[in-house]
């Protein structure tokens, strides 16, 4: 199986990191019988694809991505991962090359969307780094703008931290 740089160019680290993420899902869900995951992380990874085809299309990145997303599909649907991956001139039968592998920590996401609400309604998007402790991410809920507008002089009562996901800043 050929590897992946860890420290590709621009937006190509984001297709890789995708790729890595999808094929780990992939694995993890063919492992536990659970095909509607697969399914999901592949239409996550080909819209991803999707919006980026104008400025990485031909690049190495893209090609092991697009390689990749043929390889992950050929169990699920067969007959046209054959003819994707004789489309892109690979040697015979997709069925006979190795699955993907891959390394859990490139696969990991290294910044993720961090929900913020208050008194449970979304009032902003903010990125945040992936491991982020539950103290940081109180601290950057309560110290963005359109938290504080929303809060609207009311006092905190709680504040609610799903790690890596959301916080939830309750008011009296």
């Amino acid at each position: 199986a050929k590897t992946f740089s860890s420290r590709p160019r621009c937006r190509s680290a984001k297709s890789l990191a995708l790729a890595r993420a999808t094929e780990a899902a992939t694995a993890r869900s063919s492992r536990s019988s659970l095909l509607p995951g697969a399914i999901a992380a592949l239409m996550e990874f080909i819209n991803f694809l999707s919006s980026v085809k104008d400025e990485q299309s031909g690049s190495t990145p893209w090609r092991e991505a697009m390689r990749s997303l043929v390889l992950l599909l050929a169990p699920m649907m067969p007959h046209v991962a054959e003819e994707l991956w004789e489309q892109m001139g690979e040697p015979y039968s997709v069925h006979l090359q190795r699955w993907p592998s891959y390394t859990e920590g490139l696969a990991n996401a290294e910044v993720v969307t961090l929900v913020l609400q208050v008194d449970g309604k979304v009032r902003d998007r903010v990125q945040a780094a992936a491991g982020l402790s539950e103290s940081e991410a109180r601290t950057i809920a309560l110290a963005n703008e359109r938290v504080k507008k929303f809060m609207d002089g009311r006092q905190v009562a709680d504040v609610i931290v799903v790690p890596g996901r959301l916080v939830n800043v309750v008011t009296k």
